[in-house]
């Protein structure tokens, strides 16, 4: 699960059912494997380094999540989002352009959002 804890103690859920899997849609109704990352943009969206399934994903601020890097398998594949494989992904923050770092393995991808 993706929770968010506010300034005054509580604790909200953002994104995950609790089961392991990927699958993308509602945001409480998407599964994740093992979540590594997590960074938000000036519009809210908020990114997670997914390491289990090889993924980036996407939960935008109207509760969506979608996958927008990494094919699910493993590898170091660049190319178009969906088509990129992704070996590691761990950390990740974004640039004041909206690009997207992530530490994967040893390397730093870049993710560039249209």
């Amino acid at each position: 699960k993706v929770r968010m804890i506010t300034y005054g103690g509580y604790v909200n859920t953002i994104a995950g059912n609790g089961l392991r899997g990927n699958t993308d849609g509602p945001a409480l109704s998407a599964s994740f494997k093992n979540i590594t990352g997590v960074a938000v943009d000036a519009a809210g969206n908020i990114y997670v380094s997914d390491a289990g399934n090889y993924t980036i994903r996407m939960i935008t601020p109207d509760g969506m999540v979608s996958t927008i890097a990494g094919d699910g398998s493993q590898g170091f594949k660049d190319g178009p989002g969906l088509s990129s494989q992704l070996f590691s992904p761990q950390a990740l923050v974004l640039d004041n352009s909206g690009n997207i770092y992530i530490a994967d393995g040893l390397k730093v991808r870049k993710i560039t959002l249209q």
